[in-house]
């Protein structure tokens, strides 16, 4: 596959093949380049179509002529919004344990009136409960705009729990996945 970094202000990156979109890049994105050579670092994503993304004004590429035999990797992390609620909620995410594309179990986030309660309970895809974790909310509703969830908490379930965000307004909650998405592309 061919990849080519491009310097014209705004400088981009072109695929041969492939879609960003559905590899799950998207604008505001910060994204961090490894294996180029002359273009590994940190860039904002300003624009994207299938084949190309492009970059904030102020990031700067080089042309750069891509040898073969090279693994060049491009990784960015974005929310994924879930729910909003009001406290008294449960959220259900299924979960592909095995890679088969189909979901082997849940994760069941359950969060009190209070806002002061959060829990996660694992459960197979048939519905039996494997395990329940309380999980630490450190400001309740109305507090400061701050993440709900303790960062200690963050590895206590699975790498699949969410942040919840006190952000809508002063009652309710924002439930989310913070998700990685990873391009490994091999120039042959």
């Amino acid at each position: 596959m061919a990849l080519t970094f491009t310097d014209a202000n705004p400088d981009t990156i072109r695929r041969a093949s492939g879609n960003w979109s559905n590899d799950g890049f998207k604008v505001g994105q910060i994204i961090t380049i490894s294996g180029s050579g002359s273009n590994d670092g940190t860039y904002t994503i300003d624009g994207v179509i299938p084949d190309v993304l492009t970059l904030s004004t102020g990031d700067s590429l080089r042309n750069e002529p891509l040898s073969p035999n090279r693994v060049i990797t491009i990784q960015a992390s974005g929310w994924k919004n879930i729910d909003q609620r009001d406290g008294s909620t449960k959220v259900v995410i299924p979960v592909d344990v095995n890679g088969d594309g189909h979901p082997d179990r849940t994760l069941r986030f359950v969060m009190g009136d209070s806002f002061s309660e959060f829990a996660v309970n694992t459960h197979y895809a048939y519905g039996l409960q494997i395990s329940s974790q309380a999980v630490g909310l450190r400001n309740a509703a109305g507090a400061t705009r701050l993440s709900g969830l303790d960062r200690n908490d963050t590895n206590v379930v699975s790498a699949d729990i969410p942040m919840v965000v006190n952000q809508v307004d002063s009652n309710r909650m924002l439930i989310g996945l913070i998700q990685s998405m990873r391009v490994s592309i091999a120039l042959r």
